[in-house]
């Protein structure tokens, strides 16, 4: 969609400066929040077909960020646009 707000460069300056990046795995309705190894593996993730890059459905080797004890950041991408932001769970 052209009126979506693009936020790859917000992405990749998280990932050049080592922080860890999560984005959504979806399957089915249950959602994930899976670990991103470097700005070449978020390029080479397939695409859904509302062109959302996520790992795919079989790939079951990424760190959840359920279980890694903090956010640094989190791209999540709605119909209307890619919303990043900063947390913490502790």
């Amino acid at each position: 969609m052209t009126d979506e707000i693009c936020t790859t460069d917000i992405l990749r300056a998280a990932l050049s400066a080592n922080k860890e990046c999560f984005i959504p795995h979806y399957i089915g309705s249950v959602m994930d929040m899976v670990k991103l190894r470097s700005w070449e593996d978020f390029m080479g993730l397939p695409e859904t077909s509302w062109k959302i890059k996520q790992p795919a459905d079989d790939d079951s080797s990424r760190e959840s960020a359920f279980d890694a004890g903090s956010l640094h950041t989190v791209s999540q991408k709605t119909c209307a646009l890619y919303v990043v932001y900063s947390l913490t769970i502790s």
